[in-house]
């Protein structure tokens, strides 16, 4: 799980643990069960990823509601496309 890498390094009492742990699974439940395109793939450990850091990331911040932690998640992951998870044809790495 993508969420327990990023709590890994830090402190958290149980109870935010549990929080954030909740927030995660109910926003990709809700990826999932809007049938979005995004669950499949090589996108949906991407998305994971993107939801699990802005979860993070507002908790670091304070926020300790369910409700708008999911929602921060999910606003995060609006408008994305499969496309947007593509390889490209060459990498920085190709560029002297």
């Amino acid at each position: 799980m993508p969420l327990a890498k990023l709590l890994a390094d830090r402190a958290f009492e149980l109870d935010t643990t549990d929080l954030l742990t909740n927030a995660f699974q109910e926003s990709w439940e809700i990826v999932k069960l809007g049938g979005s395109s995004l669950v499949e793939g090589d996108a949906a450990a991407t998305v994971r990823e993107v939801l699990a850091r802005r979860i993070f990331e507002m908790a670091l911040q304070g926020e300790r509601d369910l409700e708008r932690l999911v929602d921060g998640a999910l606003d995060e992951i609006s408008g994305l496309t499969p496309r947007d998870f593509k390889p490209t044809a060459f990498s920085t790495a190709d560029i002297d």
